[in-house]
């Protein structure tokens, strides 16, 4: 895994310093869609190094910025990510603030001429079946 992310960095142009690397591969090795904070914990528990907070962040940013990763706008205070960038819909359950990745297209949507889209997300909110057969909905 470690050649694979060294390989997507520098596809990107991005130098793949021991931070990057770890980052990037901590992030593919999870199904869920952490936080920075989640991930920051995740990577350095996981790490011979300690990466900074102030890393994560700007690493974050670049590979974002790259399309390496996407980031997941879910209308929380925080944003959430991960390494799928092809396009699909999440689902964020209301109750215990878990995203999954759901099945979807993007289709039917119009831009305007002359509009440049950059990026686009579907979220769909409600109760995940886990947390609906254990409380009250």
């Amino acid at each position: 895994m470690t050649r694979d992310a060294i390989e997507v960095l520098k596809s990107a142009g991005i130098r793949p310093s021991y931070q990057r690397v770890q980052i990037l591969r901590t992030l593919r090795a999870t199904d869920k869609h952490p936080t920075a904070e989640e991930l920051l914990k995740m990577v350095n528990s996981a790490s011979d190094v300690e990466i900074s907070r102030a890393t994560l962040y700007n690493t974050l940013q670049l590979f974002v910025d790259n399309g390496i990763i996407v980031q997941v706008d879910t209308n929380s205070h925080e944003a959430h990510y991960e390494p799928n960038v092809s396009f699909h819909p999440h689902f964020v359950c209301t109750k215990c603030k878990r995203i999954f990745d759901v099945k979807g297209a993007w289709h039917g949507v119009e831009v305007p001429e002359g509009f440049v889209v950059h990026s686009h997300t579907v979220n769909v909110s409600g109760v995940c079946r886990e947390c609906s057969e254990t409380a009250d909905n």
